[in-house]
């Protein structure tokens, strides 16, 4: 009996360790399971966590990235156009020079052209030909010096020959001097040379020519537009006046050598 009883307490005894193990290996596997679902459901955390990281990083770096282009090319841009604005001021500053040189040039032409020399006086001309046969080492000062207490001395004879000379030049500059053409005056100038003797028959003691001009003034200032319309120059005149002009200053372009 005692032998049976030890061993049904024995077989209790295994069934419940059993049991028991059972249980513990159950609630063991539940909680790897739990701890598995856990630990994947905070690495799929991470993994979404670190996707957004990355997504909201990228556009941030585009947007860097876009902003460096942006500024790359605008100094770019920049920079071209201080080069093209330094060139353009280069080359208008050169077409200033150009037409200032061009200008200036033509100014010297002009006065080339309408200058004529003037003659010398005889007093002059005598003193030019004694410095121009000095003896060699005499200095300028010394003979001009003597060449003008010598023309002194000259007698009327031994100076007309001089003042031939000078009537020769002096024929010679007013000729050339007549020859530049006139401009038509204008339509005042004309009214003025039409009148003048009038205007000074009808005041026989006004001598000075400025109260003249002035009553010539006041006749001026009375006429119609019409009346004074008759005294500009006409298209004709100023047709003439041009074409003289160029035939002047061809000529004297082969005269001095232009």
């Amino acid at each position: 009996m005692l032998s049976l009883a030890r061993r049904t307490v024995s077989i209790v005894r295994s069934n419940t360790f059993t049991a028991s193990f059972s249980v513990s290996t159950v609630n063991s596997a539940a909680a790897a399971t739990k701890a598995r679902a856990a630990k994947a459901t905070t690495t799929k955390s991470r993994a979404v966590k670190a996707d957004a990281t990355a997504k909201s990083k990228k556009p941030l770096k585009q947007k860097t990235a876009s902003a460096t282009e942006k500024a790359i090319t605008a100094e770019r841009e920049k920079r071209a156009k201080a080069v093209a604005a330094k060139a353009k001021a280069v080359a208008a500053e050169k077409q200033k020079k150009e037409k200032a040189a061009v200008k200036k040039a033509a100014a010297k032409l002009h006065e080339q052209i309408y200058t004529f020399k003037r003659p010398l006086n005889p007093n002059a001309i005598f003193i030019g030909e004694r410095l121009k046969n000095r003896a060699a080492g005499a200095r300028v000062q010394d003979v001009f010096r003597a060449a003008s207490e010598e023309w002194k001395e000259l007698t009327d004879a031994q100076k007309q020959p001089f003042q031939d000379k000078y009537a020769i030049q002096k024929v010679k500059y007013d000729q050339q001097v007549a020859s530049v053409p006139k401009r038509p005056v204008t339509d005042f100038a004309k009214y003025v040379q039409q009148n003048y003797s009038t205007v000074k028959l009808d005041h026989p003691a006004e001598e000075k020519a400025s109260n003249l001009l002035k009553k010539l003034a006041e006749g001026w200032r009375a006429l119609s537009v019409a009346e004074k319309e008759s005294y500009k120059a006409s298209k004709h005149e100023f047709d003439a006046y041009h074409a003289a002009k160029e035939r002047f200053e061809a000529s004297r372009k082969i005269e001095i050598g232009a």
